[in-house]
């Protein structure tokens, strides 16, 4: 026999998120493959009718992927989503080199170490959007700030190089250049399709290679330990933000009254 004013009977009478709330529908995570990898193929179509089979098609696919991740990688919820995102950036552009590399008869190994670079960055960019997230910045500002510090990361040659000089700048770009993604991927790409800070365009606004001597890499293992190294640690802070915030519930039963 059920008591109107029992204890249970009245907080389960009670209209709460836990049991009265409907479920709310949520996307599929699977979906968030799909308007990254189309950006990306375009990015890299695109790259490609204007550079062809160039350093242009490569560094350009790198650096406008990299700079979409973020804030595409920011708007996801659930882990699968922003692993998805970030394959999605990454495959789409990887197919045009691809087909730029088999159509050119070039080396495959090009490809494969373009693909290794902008997938580990790629990966280091957007689990620092999810931990930008987890502290509370939101998708839109974790995907700005996250956009913000990735060009700052990519042009340092630009901005930071005339404020280097003598022999503490030399030491400032050896540190920074084998890290880089372009000068990385540009160690290996460079004796078929040239360097980088000797094009025309970028010649006009660096002085590494002039004011301030360095030299390529001899390849991307210390570019992709670098970005997995700081992917790992973010990945472990959010997990650590995540176990502190995540709740912990007592459930208090009442004994009931017989009647």
């Amino acid at each position: 026999m059920i008591v109107m004013n029992e204890p249970d009977y009245i907080v389960e009478s009670i209209p709460n998120v836990v049991h009265s709330a409907k479920p709310q529908a949520t996307q599929n995570p699977w979906l968030a493959m799909i308007v990254p990898f189309v950006l990306s193929t375009s990015i890299g179509v695109l790259c490609y009718r204007a550079a062809g089979v160039s350093l242009g098609l490569f560094l350009g696919g790198l650096l406008l992927n990299l700079l979409i991740a973020g804030p595409i990688v920011a708007a996801e919820t659930t882990w699968l989503g922003r692993f998805l995102a970030m394959a999605g950036i990454v495959h789409g552009v990887a197919g045009v080199w691809f087909y730029a590399v088999i159509h050119a008869d070039f080396d495959l190994g090009i490809w494969a170490v373009s693909y290794l670079t902008l997938a580990c960055t790629v990966v280091a960019v957007g689990t620092f959007a999810t931990l930008l997230n987890a502290f509370g910045f939101g998708p839109i500002g974790s995907g700005g700030v996250t956009a913000f510090l990735t060009i700052a990361w990519l042009t340092w040659p630009i901005w930071l190089s005339p404020a280097l000089h003598g022999a503490s700048g030399a030491t400032i770009a050896r540190w920074l250049v084998p890290a880089h993604p372009v000068f990385a991927v540009n160690s290996v790409l460079g004796p078929k399709m040239g360097y980088w800070s000797e094009q025309g365009i970028i010649y006009n606004f660096t002085n590494i290679g002039d004011d301030i001597g360095y030299s390529l890499p001899d390849g991307v293992l210390a570019c992709l330990g670098l970005h997995l190294g700081w992917a790992v640690v973010c990945f472990g802070i959010i997990w650590l933000i995540e176990r502190i915030r995540r709740p912990r519930i007592a459930v208090f039963k009442m004994p009931l009254r017989s009647s």
